[in-house]
């Protein structure tokens, strides 16, 4: 499930929830310690999405820094778990930018993923491939034409390999 999603069946269960309470939504959003827990998700993945807006505006040199400490964070955790929840967070917050933006992240992304060791490239692909195994087909199909249009400057060869890459991490046809 991608985080919008759960953060979407997140808000039905709190409307449900505050539909019981006679008090104002608002009031209900600050006192029932569900829906404010919630709510400090939600603006988790809001708060990610803003940082990755702003950092798609920013020139390749600083969006690559950006994401490679995301990446040292990724590769720091302890295991497969925390290393899948801490890669979620921008893989699913990068499907709610604006396409040139989230253009401009999968291709640093992309730039970067083919830059690691073969064993960190590894670790990171499997990472994604859980995520993307939750993804629905249609965000499946936008990511795999994402990288299409981000790899077209790429030589051929080199196009070739991070295509075969994502396909079979996409579980892609």
């Amino acid at each position: 499930m991608t985080r919008k999603k759960e953060l979407d069946d997140l808000a039905t269960m709190c409307l449900q929830c505050a539909d019981g309470d006679a008090s104002s939504l608002s009031n209900h959003l600050a006192s029932c310690p569900v829906c404010v827990e919630y709510s400090e998700k939600a603006e988790s993945f809001n708060i990610t999405l803003e940082v990755l807006e702003v950092m798609a505006a920013k020139p390749e040199k600083q969006r690559r820094e950006f994401l490679e400490t995301r990446f040292q964070r990724y590769f720091s955790q302890p295991d497969e778990v925390r290393k899948v929840a801490a890669l979620r967070s921008i893989m699913d917050a990068m499907d709610e930018l604006p396409e040139k933006e989230r253009l401009a992240i999968l291709e640093t992304r992309t730039r970067i993923l083919v830059s690691l060791p073969t064993d960190k490239r590894k670790m990171l692909l499997r990472s994604m491939k859980t995520i993307y195994s939750d993804w629905a087909p249609s965000l499946r199909e936008a990511e795999w034409n994402a990288l299409h249009t981000v790899t077209s400057d790429f030589p051929f060869f080199k196009r070739a390999i991070v295509r075969s890459m994502h396909k079979n991490i996409l579980n892609w046809k």
